[in-house]
């Protein structure tokens, strides 16, 4: 008889698994305070499109069963268990230029080796496309 091996299921996201920039530490504060009180950032993984798959963020007021969660001073990041395993690694930052502002993704699906649209989109609005 074999026997299952134990589930585990960590809910804190390490600073290992998912970095972020203290500009981007800075902005998520900011906008978690301008949206109001107990809003968190929700990043997750969307794929189908003809560059694969990608990742977006967007306001979340609570975290739900199965999520990891980033605590930050004055922020709060929730990604889920399976976008996870693909963004584990990602450097996450801000950046702002002549041509604008927005969230930049390093690394994303590096685990996996694959492309992706977030490698630098430093996308506008706070998310990648």
């Amino acid at each position: 008889m074999t026997e299952k091996a134990p589930t585990i299921f960590r809910e804190t996201i390490t600073p290992d698994e998912l970095k972020i920039s203290p500009a981007a530490s800075k902005e998520f504060a900011r906008v978690c305070l301008e949206s109001g009180e107990g809003k968190g950032i929700r990043i997750f993984v969307t794929g189908g499109s003809c560059a694969g798959m990608s990742c977006a963020m967007g306001f979340s007021e609570r975290n739900e069963p199965y999520d990891r969660e980033l605590v930050g001073e004055g922020f709060k990041i929730y990604v889920d268990a399976v976008a996870m395993n693909f963004l584990t690694g990602t450097e996450i930052d801000f950046v702002s230029d002549d041509s604008g502002s927005g969230f930049s993704f390093q690394n994303a699906f590096a685990v996996i080796d694959g492309g992706n649209a977030c490698s630098s989109c430093s996308a506008s609005g706070g998310g990648c496309a």
